[in-house]
């Protein structure tokens, strides 16, 4: 390990740990009102009905439609097939 990665590494280790600790303390203020958000956004979602499930795909197919090797002339029953 690189002494820069070491360093970044640890230096998030103590910015995560920092941030947790002001956490626990109450000390983060949000910028919003944080209760009416919940009186807002805190109702249950309508219930939605979801479409089928498509069939799941079996085959892939890796063929390309160029017939020469540099790849600059496309075969028309091939690309057709594409």
């Amino acid at each position: 390990m690189s002494r820069t990665h070491m360093l970044r590494s640890l230096a998030l280790v103590g910015l995560i740990g920092g941030l947790t600790a002001a956490a626990e303390a109450g000390d983060l203020k949000p910028l919003f009102d944080v209760e009416a958000r919940r009186l807002e956004m805190g109702k249950p979602a309508k219930p939605s009905a979801c479409k089928a499930t498509p069939a799941p795909v079996r085959d892939i197919r890796l063929e390309g439609f160029y017939s020469d090797s540099n790849s600059s002339i496309v075969d028309p029953a091939a690309y057709a097939r594409y």
